[in-house]
């Protein structure tokens, strides 16, 4: 963060408004929006009710013994737990995977173990750590993933993988080219 910028979150968070801190530093009042958007400092003081992402996942979440965390707040359509923070919904999985692992996720986060909607970190992963756990499993049975085809024979695998919800694999590669003409036909 630069030296501007933690002007202006010092001054957010003393509770003045964008046009405040526009005169008082000389800057443009969308500039001030920009940073205040990027630091995830509330509009008004008060309005969002959890400091951080840790303390809005900590609302919403019970503990259910082994080290899992059942979330307990709302889900989506789909009963994917949803997680309020900054003004914007987004995964409870994703945020915890974040929280706990200090990075975003890549592609899907997925729940590992068998308690409903749990939400504890180390029972959480991401596509990046899928593949690596289907390498290793791959190395160890002795299977060489690198030489495996899709089936137009077009990409290796190892390169273009994209495992479907049901478990099955695809080519990547394939998919997106399949978008694409898909999208120029309408």
């Amino acid at each position: 963060m630069t030296e501007r910028e933690q002007q202006v979150r010092a001054l957010l968070t003393e509770g003045l408004t964008n046009t405040e801190i526009a005169a008082r530093l000389h800057m443009r009042r969308a500039t001030v929006r920009e940073i205040r958007t990027a630091t995830g400092v509330p509009p008004r003081p008060g309005l969002w009710p959890f400091a951080t992402l840790n303390d809005a996942l900590a609302a919403h979440t019970r503990d259910a013994g082994g080290g899992h965390l059942q979330w307990t707040g709302s889900t989506n359509t789909h009963g994917v737990p949803i997680v309020h923070f900054a003004g914007r919904p987004t995964s409870a999985y994703r945020a915890a995977f974040e929280v706990h692992y200090g990075r975003a996720p890549h592609g899907q986060v997925r729940s590992l173990c068998d308690v409903p909607r749990c939400v504890a970190g180390r029972c959480l992963e991401d596509q990046t750590q899928r593949s690596l756990t289907r390498a290793q499993l791959a190395a160890m049975t002795g299977r060489d993933t690198s030489l495996e085809w899709c089936r137009q024979g077009l990409h290796r695998l190892a390169e273009t993988t994209e495992w479907m919800p049901n478990g099955q694999r695809r080519c990547g590669a394939c998919r997106r080219a399949a978008d694409t003409a898909r999208k120029e036909r309408v």
